[in-house]
């Protein structure tokens, strides 16, 4: 992978991290939120750290950004807004742009 693709990970992680903390934090974007803020926050820092490996294991990466959403939705509810899509947005996409075809079909269920 090169520089660039890996520079542009980089901003597309920070960005998201940033919009998802505004989220939490100063609720930008916020319809409901859900739990405490700490969570929340945490939640979209984990979720913006795993699209730094979107390219290299898409697969494996929105399983368990998956894992981490249910878990903190099991835990503390899910909170509503523009945070909560970003990251797994981003990352389905990744499946079906960078996984082998045969393999991008799991990600479907």
């Amino acid at each position: 992978m090169s520089r660039r693709s890996q520079a542009f990970d980089i901003a597309v992680a920070a960005f998201v991290g940033v919009l998802g903390q505004l989220e939490a934090w100063a609720g930008v974007g916020a319809t409901h939120q859900q739990g405490p803020v700490w969570a929340q926050s945490l939640l979209y820092a984990v979720a913006a750290a795993l699209l730094l490996w979107r390219r290299r294991h898409p697969l494996a990466v929105l399983g368990v950004m998956t894992t981490v959403y249910l878990v903190e939705f099991a835990v503390f509810g899910s909170p509503e807004g523009n945070g909560v899509a970003f990251a797994p947005v981003i990352a389905t996409y990744s499946v079906g742009r960078y996984a082998a075809p045969r393999r991008s079909w799991l990600a479907l269920p």
